[in-house]
């Protein structure tokens, strides 16, 4: 098991990261806790992106408590994915968990920056 400094170090890293973003759309990798079984392969995937996301997106709420907030390394994002139509696809809140971050990127003054962590 990881020394739980480092694990700290990185969980408060990527949530700075995020939070410096200020609600501009980024894409993130992750880890899953569980890994997903392709349905047509039967493979097991380990790892996630969400291509486009943002966090600070209100409009869709209802009200009501937040069911992330008791959990320190959780980070809570909008995503609003897009196909080669350049239609919605998929939509809604979900979150990610800081621990397991492989990358993050994102666009400042024109150009691709990303960031890459170790699991």
């Amino acid at each position: 098991m990881k020394n739980s400094i480092i694990v700290e170090a990185k969980r408060n890293l990527v949530k700075e990261i995020v939070k410096s973003l200020n609600g501009k759309t980024f894409s993130v990798t992750f880890e899953r806790k569980k890994p997903k079984v392709n349905k047509e392969t039967g493979e097991k995937e380990f790892y996630a992106t969400f291509e486009s996301c943002r966090t600070g997106v209100k409009k869709h709420l209802k009200g009501g408590k937040s069911t992330i907030a008791h959990c320190e390394d959780l980070v809570g994002v909008y995503i609003f994915g897009r196909n080669e139509k350049g239609h919605f696809e998929e939509k809604g809140y979900r979150s990610f968990s800081a621990d397991l971050v492989t990358s993050i990127k994102f666009s400042e003054n024109g150009k691709t920056k990303e960031y890459t962590f170790e699991v």
